[in-house]
């Protein structure tokens, strides 16, 4: 396929069917699955708490996006005389009271100036989030989850901390901001160079290096982004990092160094992908560096590597 024609499809990605519901993760799944009774404790919601229509068989379920216990958030912008410069914004969370509920949420994803703002949980297995919200409430869309083999605690960390989850591109909710960041996406990532990944155990400041479109069910082909989870060696590291870029639809100035911390986001192409997988990688803002990217030097990349197989 060449790139022009991933570029059509994946402008036609917003026209998705809306007949049936197909999960998919790093796994895909299609089942049908009914809301528990019981409301989300009152005392957690968030003033921008999501209501998510779901299909007339399913009831309303509210979830909560971590917004509620944004403490702080400002962008500021910098020009000199050669470029635009866009600094980051910073949050602090508290997840005292969602952890109350489930001790499996670690995180929380955030993307300012979108809908993206969620609880990220971490359960035993890459499947019970596909179909339950942070409370662990049956709920179709999921909740985003950090893939169970990854290592995240106060001491230790893995190379790569891999998110699923899933994208309602008809309502922009979920995963689905992530799919702004595209060949014909160079605004959207001047306004939106970072992503933020904050964790129980600290803030983070993301820059965006890579973002691209696989089939992950070509054998032999396929680029295992979502296994690269902890690097073997410097060489290791530095392969994985090559064809991450290699593939991206947008070369960015944003170097990625053995040491640094990253993280991967994946979700389906739509909601009735089986193989096709939009992914979009970050590495995490190093102590004492600034969180300003040069924006005016993203260029398109006119040498991406192709996808592995057929997206659909």
């Amino acid at each position: 396929m060449k790139m022009g024609d991933e570029k059509t499809l994946f402008q036609k990605v917003g026209a998705i069917s809306t007949s049936a519901l197909v999960l998919c993760g790093v796994i895909a799944a299609a089942a049908a699955v009914k809301t528990q009774e019981g409301a989300v404790p009152v005392d957690i919601l968030p003033t921008n708490a999501l209501i998510v229509e779901l299909p007339e068989t399913e009831e309303k379920i509210t979830i909560a996006p971590a917004g509620a216990v944004v403490r702080s958030l400002e962008e500021e912008s910098t020009t000199s005389t050669t470029t635009t410069q866009k600094t980051a914004a910073t949050v602090s969370v508290d997840f005292s009271k969602i952890r109350a509920y489930n001790q499996d949420v670690k995180a929380q994803i955030y993307l300012p100036g979108t809908k993206l703002n969620y609880w990220v949980a971490q359960g035993t297995d890459n499947s019970f989030y596909l179909n339950h919200n942070a409370y662990k409430q049956s709920f179709a869309w999921g909740t985003p989850m950090i893939d169970y083999r990854t290592t995240l605690t106060k001491d230790a960390r893995s190379t790569n901390v891999v998110i699923y989850g899933h994208s309602n591109d008809k309502t922009g909710e979920h995963f689905s901001a992530i799919k702004n960041y595209n060949a014909n996406g160079i605004e959207f990532y001047k306004q939106h160079p970072t992503i933020q990944f904050n964790t129980m155990f600290g803030d983070g400041n993301y820059k965006v290096f890579a973002m691209f479109l696989e089939n992950v069910n070509v054998p032999g082909k396929s680029f295992g982004y979502h296994n690269f989870i902890n690097a073997k060696s410097q060489e290791d590291f530095d392969a994985f990092v090559k064809e991450a870029k290699g593939r991206s639809f947008l070369t960015m100035p944003v170097d990625v160094q053995y040491g640094d911390e990253l993280i991967t986001l994946s979700t389906c192409l739509s909601t009735s992908s089986k193989n096709s997988r939009y992914v979009l990688m970050a590495r995490k803002v190093r102590p004492g560096e600034s969180a300003a990217v040069e924006v005016d030097q993203v260029a398109l990349n006119n040498n991406m590597i192709p996808a592995s197989g057929p997206l659909n």
